[in-house]
């Protein structure tokens, strides 16, 4: 109701060819824009008379608070909050306070710089019954760029002044840019974490969804890092969570689930919103299912659990888009910081992984994304920590036996985590001085004497062979120049592979699933493609380590059988 009392309120406004003082032209140009240093961060509508210079701002939406419930991936989706942001503008004589406003008036000529937004925003004008004067947009002339830009740095001035913290005033805080839907690619419909599962294979797609949802849920869940699972308790985890989400499903119908979301019941909210991000039961919904997600992150009734994995993925919601545009980044930052105010001690693998993969590497090159993430940034700093612990420990057991732990044949680069996980020679050679190996094959590694049987390395026996006696020196040569522990141990055992990348960073691939074999083959595919990258100046499957921390990533058998990568 009051939406058409403002509707019939704006057809009746004046509308002059010129502003009141007769110098400037009536016509206006408005964009969307990303006020990333607010809290919580909000879309507005920036407006600018450019003769005059004279500039206004409408919060979208316009209760502030609410900041991050609006968060358009397209034109369309923006029309309906911009048509009445707009309208209220000119309602309202570019104030609410009567003492400041002006004389109620309608414009002249409205223009934006992006060809969907203006087309999306004559269609609402369309649909609320604009008069058909005021429905045509035009495009806004290059040539006003420069004015719009001074324009809005005082409007943007004003802002951090007035609704952020003195902290904001700095000239660091990088002013917005107007958005342009008109080049962002939508994401796909069905999720990539989906397609990725079932290798586009339909009649697995179902299954698919249910195990994209269950593994996005278990990786957005509070989790004390420092407690390192092994693969077969991951996979146990997870193979526990598909069975609970089938049963869920099939207790919970979609309808069901959305009543009791509506109800305020955030359990519910984070259930349906997942629902909608994999298309569980429905047609994929990203809008939809960040509404929801929202619902539950924001929720007063819910648990710290759930408003945590609930911001966790929206974490992963945000960082869908490939590339990933500069708010869609910020939005992410957000939430991953959300995070970690609600579990400082125990955040969620989605939100460091983001922090270490995502967000850290882009520091330099946006200098202000870190702008109130202090917790983000401590979180990191503590898990840094706990991975140097570990190498720590690591390091003081390599050098208790230091061919216990890496193979000692020349240029294999293997190492483990624990020294069962290598073989050790069964030669006569004296205990402390025997080199250790990767190999598993049993036709390559055994010898016999009409005496004994022999376990060693072909590839290195040529330069074993003369030691391996009672008193001679140790044969291992080591002629690696990376050194590094491999930062913790799993139940099992595993193995590693160091990396050196070609810009001097190191990764450890490590994985307690993968034959030796296939790890090498992942380990080459990976040196190949950073290689490659580094040529062409693009992004290898990998980001090298940029901050002189080595990663350590893990490589095992996901639940479907396809090889997965998890970083720290």
């Amino acid at each position: 109701m009051a939406v058409k009392e403002d509707v019939k309120k704006f057809n009746s406004l004046p509308r002059p060819p010129r502003m009141p003082s007769g110098n400037f032209l009536n016509e206006w140009h408005f964009d969307l824009r990303f006020v990333h240093c607010l809290q919580p961060p909000s879309h507005i509508l920036f407006l600018v008379q450019p003769g005059s210079t004279f500039a206004h701002f409408e919060f979208l939406p316009n209760d502030r608070a609410k900041g991050m419930t609006f968060f358009p991936e397209t034109a369309k989706e923006a029309a309906p909050e911009t048509a009445k942001a707009l309208i209220h503008a000119f309602l309202s004589g570019f104030s609410d306070s009567p003492g400041r406003a002006m004389s109620p008036m309608a414009p002249w000529k409205l223009t934006t710089d992006d060809p969907d937004l203006q087309a999306a925003i004559e269609q609402e004008f369309r649909t609320l019954g604009i008069r058909n004067e005021l429905v045509s947009i035009g495009a806004t002339s290059p040539a006003r760029e420069k004015v719009i830009m001074q324009s809005f740095l005082v409007t943007f001035d004003h802002i951090k002044h007035t609704f952020c913290d003195p902290e904001s005033r700095s000239s660091t805080i990088i002013p917005p840019f107007s958005i342009g839907y008109k080049a962002l690619n939508p994401p796909p419909l069905i999720p990539a974490s989906v397609l990725r599962l079932v290798d586009q294979d339909n009649t697995m797609l179902e299954q698919g969804k249910i195990m994209a949802y269950a593994q996005l849920s278990i990786g957005c869940r509070p989790h004390d890092a420092s407690k390192s699972l092994d693969s077969s308790a991951v996979h146990e985890e997870i193979m526990t969570k598909v069975a609970s989400v089938e049963d869920l499903f099939k207790s919970q119908p979609m309808n069901a689930v959305k009543t009791k979301a509506n109800a305020g019941d955030a359990d519910a909210a984070l259930d349906y919103g997942l629902r909608l991000m994999h298309g569980c039961g429905c047609s994929p919904n990203r809008s939809l299912a960040r509404q929801y997600l929202v619902m539950a992150a924001y929720s007063s009734k819910g648990t710290s659990t759930t408003k945590a994995t609930a911001h966790g993925v929206l974490v992963d919601w945000y960082s869908t888009p490939s590339p990933m545009p500069q708010r869609y980044l910020r939005a992410a930052t957000w939430h991953a910081n959300e995070v970690v105010k609600l579990f400082p001690k125990r955040p969620s693998p989605m939100a460091l992984k983001f922090a270490f993969y995502v967000m850290e590497p882009q520091l330099n090159n946006i200098l202000d994304l870190a702008y109130q993430r202090q917790e983000l940034l401590d979180a990191m700093k503590r898990r840094t920590v706990e991975v140097e612990k570990n190498q720590a420990k690591m390091d003081y057991k390599r050098l208790e036996s230091p061919n216990r732990y890496k193979c000692a044949a020349v240029g294999c680069g293997i190492q483990s985590d624990s020294g069962r996980m290598l073989r050790e020679c069964s030669g006569k050679c004296d205990k402390d001085k025997k080199p250790h190996y990767c190999s598993r094959k049993l036709d390559d590694c055994f010898y016999e004497t009409s005496t004994d049987l022999f376990f060693f390395s072909h590839q290195d026996w040529g330069n074993h062979k003369p030691f391996c006696k009672s008193g001679a020196p140790c044969s291992v040569i080591d002629t690696s120049d990376v050194q590094v522990s491999a930062g913790g141990s799993t139940k099992n055992g595993a193995i590693q592979l160091p990396l050196k990348m070609p810009d001097g960073s190191v990764i450890i691939l490590s994985t307690s699933t993968l034959t030796l074999e296939h790890l090498k083959e992942v380990g080459k595919d990976i040196e190949d493609q950073a290689v490659a990258a580094q040529a062409q100046r693009s992004t290898p499957l990998l980001r090298p380590n940029t901050s002189g921390i080595v990663r350590r990533v893990e490589v095992n058998i996901g639940p479907t059988g396809k090889v997965e990568m998890k970083g720290i």
